[in-house]
């Protein structure tokens, strides 16, 4: 398998090989937590296979990837974007001029650009399980300790960050009286128009 562009160049410590062994392997990011990802990732690294289509199993392990960087390849947007959606960009410089003659913000060209493609109900959907998704991952990282996987010996730091966070300031609460965990929440949501509607 040749893998080019940006997963090329970012490579084995930044979890390229386990995205794209569980994207072959029919995964979806909004529905897949972290504890998952191992189970799926220990069955394809023992079975040597991923699952294609319709339970369709075919050889494909970490030792067939080739990795292709060529000279351009991390300036390169990642795909064409379709011509159907509303804003058309590919680059992020070309986004803001989106911004600059819309006066849209990023959120809200992006938000139009999806709607292109799918109803506004399932677009709330959507976001709603990638938030709920994030939030797992969240709690399962601050709950381990050890090393990060992808072989480069990366120590575990958030639980360690959220302890001494809970030790320096446990109460943790901002001046609206809202923990930190709801407040932050709140700023994302209102930073999203997509989510602030959900």
């Amino acid at each position: 398998m040749e893998i080019f562009g940006s997963l090329a160049a970012t490579g084995h410590g930044h979890g390229t090989f386990t995205a794209v062994l569980l994207g072959l392997d029919g995964a979806q990011s909004a529905r897949t937590d972290s504890g998952e990802v191992e189970r799926r990732l220990a069955d394809i690294t023992a079975s040597g296979t991923v699952s294609l289509g319709a339970g369709q199993r075919i050889p494909c392990r970490i030792e067939d990837f080739v990795f292709i960087v060529r000279d351009g390849d991390e300036e390169r947007p990642s795909g064409v974007q379709s011509t159907s959606v509303a804003y058309p960009f590919r680059t992020a410089a070309e986004l803001l001029a989106v911004c600059g003659q819309t006066g849209s913000r990023i959120s809200e060209v992006i938000r139009d650009n999806e709607l292109a493609g799918r109803s506004s109900a399932d677009l709330n959907q959507g976001l709603r399980e990638l938030w709920q998704t994030m939030q797992t991952c969240v709690t399962s990282a601050v709950s381990r300790t050890g090393v990060l996987p992808g072989g480069l010996g990366v120590r575990r730091r958030a639980g360690a960050w959220a302890s001494r966070l809970d030790r320096e300031d446990p109460k943790r609460m901002t001046n609206t009286g809202k923990s930190v965990s709801t407040s932050s929440r709140w700023q994302c949501m209102r930073r999203t128009p997509a989510a602030a509607a959900s």
